[in-house]
């Protein structure tokens, strides 16, 4: 049972956060084309573009924080059986 549960939450914790990684990273290398472009190798110029694509859509799929909260409960009520 507590595998399953922990399998579970990794599934959860990998759907959650693939959206946000791969929008990140389409950030990071259209932003590292244009650094060359224009030779400008600044690493803190990078942080904040990939920082509001990730956090936006985070914010905008509602409904995989909806399954993380159906989880958490789940999680909740089992916990008093988990051995």
């Amino acid at each position: 049972m507590i595998l399953h549960v922990a399998r579970e939450g990794l599934i959860l914790a990998i759907l959650v956060s693939a959206p946000a990684v791969v929008a990140s990273l389409g950030v990071a290398i259209l932003v590292g084309a244009l650094q060359a472009a224009s030779r400008i190798q600044d690493p803190a110029i990078v942080i904040l573009p990939k920082l509001v694509v990730a956090l936006t859509v985070l914010l905008l799929s509602g409904s995989l924080l909806t399954r993380v909260v159906e989880f958490t409960h789940r999680l909740l009520v089992l916990m008093p059986t988990l051995r």
